[in-house]
């Protein structure tokens, strides 16, 4: 009888032994996958990092570390291109307006840090403006063309001087007259200072 109870008492720490090291093999094999997968939330959903805005924010706004805050998102709601680090937004500029805790994707910035911007370098230009009412429509982050006439005294515009230049400011004039802060690339921005300086330029707005 005593040997009978011995071989079962061994024959049980032998699948005590098993199950924890079953348990021990499982934990390791969590510890390696976490950088891979993220976390769990309370439902145990995997997450990840990734960066929102702390406020409501304008296009052409460039972002500071004050802006942005980083949030455990699903992994099965992330978007495609969204960031996961602040460095990645600092620095960049907002291409449309965006609402507090709106997440950041690679599309919604221009002039990421670290990465050259597409336009190569830039020049900031003043602009007259044609007609003052448009200044009223436009904001920082907006892309215009803008065009001069191609005779000071006929009504019908030629074309573009600038192509996709990114307004910058909008300040305000005196006696009702209005002019842009444009920003565009440093091969176009002579011609464009020259062209501005002797007439007013009218504005296509992108939509």
């Amino acid at each position: 009888m005593t040997g009978a109870i011995t071989t079962l008492t061994r024959g049980r720490a032998r699948r005590l032994r098993g199950r924890r090291g079953l348990r021990i093999a499982l934990a390791a094999a969590l510890v390696v996958a976490a950088p891979l997968v993220g976390r769990l939330d309370a439902t145990g959903a995997a997450t990840v990092d990734a960066v929102i805005v702390s406020g409501d924010l304008p296009a052409g706004h460039a972002l500071g570390e004050a802006d942005l805050d980083v949030v455990a998102v699903a992994t099965t709601l992330l978007p495609d291109g969204a960031l996961t680090g602040t460095d990645d937004a600092i620095g960049a500029r907002l291409t449309g307006p965006v609402r507090r805790g709106e997440l950041l994707t690679d599309a919604g910035l221009t002039g990421r840090a670290g990465s050259p911007d597409p336009r190569g370098d830039l020049r900031v230009v003043t602009v007259p403006l044609a007609d003052p009412a448009v200044a009223d429509l436009l904001e920082p982050g907006d892309l215009v063309d803008l065009v001069g006439p191609t005779d000071p005294d006929a009504p019908v515009a030629g074309d573009p001087v600038a192509r996709a230049a990114r307004v910058t400011g909008v300040p305000s004039g005196g006696s009702g007259a209005r002019s842009l802060l444009v920003e565009v690339p440093e091969a176009d921005a002579a011609r464009l200072a020259a062209t501005a300086a002797g007439t007013p330029l009218a504005v296509l707005i992108h939509g």
